[in-house]
């Protein structure tokens, strides 16, 4: 069998030679004493020398936070700035970025013109120019067109002279931290959606040059497109196209899908902005090997294209847990004391009836509603009364309200009901 043009001698032979291992040697005990550290790339989420996946939807921006990472790696910012977006765009990929160095961005899809105007999304201060070389950025197609790493021929998936060029200045960068190659598929022109051995390949490669390095890997990637939002993290790592090889073969797997339009438009009306299709994005490690913070993040995208972790501010401005009990106990209160009480589900429930809830309860979905409500129940907070002639409990009251005690009367006509908790 002829060997392909641009195969990997080299990597081939060191696998294959002949090598002593004593297995004596490796006794568990040498392993004493308090362990090293994990070395971050991003606080708590993205680790430093290990290829990590960058998983999105197509429209989601992807690109945009892979190079704004690239950034933050490669330029560390003053700490005051006198822009608020401008410091909140430090918080990524579900933390922040401690580790700093040289950053290189190669793009297959993106042109010069269009580096440019991210750039300036990212850095308006044009603090990059005081960190001449640091931020390494390569937009393919004004450099000269594809360069595909590895490719597939009869005999299998082979390495290019091109990914070695690459690599081996990777190698010989003292200081990177960050290689971001985006998106994956233009530089593996292999079956990474239906051949798990030629994802592991490719992720392999990747890997070796971040053990090599001790620079992460930030392999940009697609997710399919599904008929509603990932609800949970198992839902959005099932989201990611390809064989389950591109997965297996990283350390790490971040994730970003846009919400459904409930949802955004919550979050909109939380942080008194428009709502747009795609403003609003969630974000999290969907795998990883080692432990690593799983909280979904709030990414919210500002007018010039950014996506800004919101998590922290939409969390003080969420009313808290206890206010929304009370503020539904007021309103079962309210409203059977007017001869208007609520059910807790069917026609007359607090959801299909939501509108008739005060502003903190009206974007609360299904589940957390009925959540609410039955937490209520179990502490005897909110009963359910029977009406007259009927057997069924169905009517919400508190204790001591007029349906809780039996005398209560239903009011037909106009609805006119003031809730004491009600917030301006």
């Amino acid at each position: 069998m002829s060997t392909p043009s641009g195969f990997d001698f080299e990597a081939a032979y060191a696998a294959a030679a002949p090598r002593t291992l004593n297995l004596a040697e490796y006794g568990a005990e040498r392993f004493t004493g308090s362990p090293p550290p994990v070395s971050w790339l991003v606080e708590g989420s993205i680790p430093l020398g290990v290829p990590v996946l960058l998983a999105a939807m197509g429209d989601t921006g992807k690109s945009f936070v892979a190079l704004t990472v690239c950034y933050h790696v490669a330029i560390p910012l003053p700490k005051t700035t006198g822009n608020l977006d401008f410091n909140a765009t430090r918080k990524v990929l579900g933390g922040e970025v401690v580790a700093h160095g040289t950053a290189v961005f190669i793009t297959a899809e993106d042109n010069d013109a269009a580096i440019h105007r991210r750039l300036t999304a990212i850095d308006p201060f044009e603090c990059r120019r005081s960190h001449p070389g640091k931020l390494i950025t390569v937009a393919l197609p004004s450099a000269g067109g594809p360069m595909p790493f590895f490719v597939r021929d009869h005999n299998g998936v082979m390495v290019t002279d091109a990914w070695k060029m690459i690599r081996d200045q990777l190698i010989n960068i003292k200081d990177l931290k960050l290689a971001s190659f985006d998106p994956l598929a233009n530089f593996a022109q292999v079956a990474l959606d239906t051949d798990s051995a030629d994802a592991q390949f490719v992720t392999a490669q990747f890997g070796s040059v971040a053990a090599e390095t001790g620079a992460t890997i930030l392999l940009p990637h697609h997710m399919r497109k599904t008929s509603k939002a990932p609800a949970n993290v198992a839902e959005a790592r099932e989201a990611i196209r390809g064989s389950s090889g591109i997965v297996d073969g990283v350390r790490l797997a971040y994730a970003l899908w846009p919400v459904d339009e409930v949802d955004g438009k919550q979050v909109c009306r939380t942080l008194q902005i428009p709502f747009l299709l795609n403003r609003v994005v969630k974000g999290a490690v969907v795998k990883a090997n080692e432990s690593a913070s799983r909280e979904i993040a709030t990414y919210v995208r500002s007018d010039n294209g950014l996506l800004i972790d919101r998590t922290a501010e939409l969390q003080h401005l969420k009313p808290a847990w206890d206010d929304l009990q009370a503020d539904l106990i007021a309103a079962v209160a309210a409203r059977a004391l007017a001869g208007l009480p609520f059910n807790k589900t069917g026609k007359g429930g607090l959801y299909e009836q939501r509108e008739r809830l005060p502003r903190t309860l009206r974007n609360l979905g299904r589940d957390k509603l009925q959540n609410l409500c039955q937490e209520l129940i179990d502490a005897g907070k909110i009963v359910q009364c029977r009406a007259a002639g009927s057997n069924v409990a169905q009517w919400l009251d508190v204790l001591g309200g007029p349906f809780a005690l039996g005398s209560g009367e239903f009011v037909h006509g106009a609805e006119i009901v003031n809730f004491p908790s009600e917030r301006s």
